[in-house]
This record gives C-alpha cells, structure tokens and sequence, in this order.
C-alpha cells in the first residue's frame, strides 16, 4: 500500500486515514485507488464491522480533486475516462456491507 492511505485497527474497527497532507488531502487516481482497494479489504473482513475514513494534519479532512491531476488530460476521452472511474468508485461505497463514516477534521471539499 502507497502511504496516501493509512490504515488501522481498533479492535473490530477500522480507522482509514488519507494522508496527502502537503496537498490537503486532495484526492489523486492514485489515492482514490488505493482506497477502493482497501476499502473492498475491509469490506471482505469479517473481523471489522465498522470502518472510520479521516483525514491527516490538522487543517482538512480533504481539499477535493487534486486539480494538477485533472489539468493535465491532453483529451475529452482521458476527463470522460476519469469521470467513470468515479462513478464506479461511488458505486463501489454504495456496495459496502459495513458502516462508513467520515471523521472530518477540517476543511471537507
């Protein structure tokens, strides 16, 4: 796992943390990513009934979209690409079997 996702376990929860702090937590592909795939971990766990998503540093939970990533689509067809990909992410949390809560500390865009 990358380090723009952290994880840890409290007993039968578990506490996602994303951790881009010197972006404010924006999010990238690459976190989003790393997310799902942790997230359909967790999901598939029968020791962890509840999972807490937070954000690192102490200014936000998370800035939104990382508009570097975005701004850097040389065609319709990569931003069309790159809006699907959410959709499924979104679908994917829908999905979830287990409680999702967001532990927001700070700005949440």
């Amino acid at each position: 796992m990358n380090q723009n996702i952290l994880l840890d376990h409290e007993q039968s929860t578990a506490v996602v943390t994303l951790n881009r702090t010197e972006k404010l937590n924006a999010w990238d592909t690459a976190m989003r990513m790393e997310l799902s795939t942790v997230l359909g971990e967790l999901n598939a766990d029968d020791g962890i009934r509840a999972i807490v998503v937070t954000g690192a540093g102490k200014r936000a939970f998370s800035a939104g979209q990382d508009l570097e990533e975005t701004m850097q689509f040389s065609s319709g067809e990569e931003g069309h690409a790159w809006f699907l990909s959410w959709r499924d992410f979104y679908d994917s949390l829908r999905q979830l079997d287990k409680p999702c809560l967001a532990a927001l500390n700070g700005v949440a865009a």
